[in-house]
């Protein structure tokens, strides 16, 4: 069997058992690579030597990892289906690299923050305050109509929905603060009326939480993932595990997303336990 036509059928068996979307885009990625890069022979014919090449060829750490990552998935289904008779990539250690500083706002790093991002741009407020007490990414601010951040029977909530994968599990709905509706209220009285609640790209959010940064006199640099970490952590410091900062943030529970919650957790323990902390 062509290594193209194993990979077609592995995905279809990942699909099948319900692998989330990004996992199987990525699955596709680095094997439809691996088949150009090894001629797209035989996948019983692809050796140590082929995969070690492979996986040298990628310039990143990170996506080393990934890649030995998808080529163990494939030769186990291929193992078990018997379309190979050994595992080529059984004699690989999974490539592991440092992780970068974790980057958590102070309390008053925060409070700062909130005040600066409410003389910058119109949207900036209530941006900052979704991405820093909700958690919310860059891409699901960009993901926001009008009509998702509402009031409910329960209270206020935020849904996010993604419209090229409107069923996906992805997708989910916080509660929020009723002060978080005032905001976005007022929001909506100074701007145009849109299809989406921040018209704007990925490249302006940036450029917002570095502007505002530097408003706030906050002398690191900070980014939205910032934002992000420094919510989890504010949760996990409350005393929530990792289960429910999932529900905090709307997110499924599930054991990847379990296992990068306690991974960042992990990582905030570490970091206040270094020595250079305690100095």
């Amino acid at each position: 069997m062509r290594t193209s036509e194993a990979i077609q059928q592995f995905i279809a068996a990942r699909m099948s058992a319900g692998a989330a979307g990004n996992t199987i885009a990525a699955y596709r990625y680095d094997l439809d690579l691996l088949a150009r890069a090894t001629g797209d022979r035989s996948v019983a014919e692809i050796t140590p030597g082929d995969i070690s090449a492979f996986l040298t060829a990628a310039s990143a750490p990170a996506t080393r990892k990934r890649r030995l990552t998808s080529i163990r998935a494939l030769f186990r289904w291929s193992l078990a289906e018997g379309h190979v008779q050994t595992d080529p990539s059984a004699a690989f250690t999974q490539v592991r690299f440092e992780q970068p500083p974790l980057v958590h706002l102070s309390e008053d790093e925060e409070i700062a923050l909130v005040f600066a991002s409410a003389n910058d741009a119109a949207w900036s407020e209530l941006a900052i305050h979704l991405m820093l007490h909700y958690g919310l990414t860059r891409n699901d601010l960009l993901l926001l109509r009008p009509g998702d951040i509402r009031e409910t029977a329960e209270g206020t909530a935020i849904q996010i929905v993604d419209d090229a994968r409107p069923l996906s599990p992805v997708n989910r709905t916080l509660s929020v603060s009723p002060y978080l509706l005032d905001l976005y209220s007022a929001y909506r009285e100074r701007v145009p009326a849109s299809e989406r609640i921040f018209t704007i790209g990925p490249p302006a959010i940036n450029g917002m939480v570095d502007r505002v940064r530097r408003r706030a006199g906050i002398p690191h640099k900070i980014s939205p993932r910032t934002l992000r970490d420094t919510c989890t952590i504010n949760l996990a410091i409350n005393g929530l595990g990792a289960t429910e900062i999932l529900a905090y943030l709307g997110m499924v529970d599930e054991s990847r997303n379990r296992q990068t919650m306690q991974r960042l957790i992990d990582r905030y323990v570490l970091f206040q336990e270094s020595p250079s902390r305690a100095n």
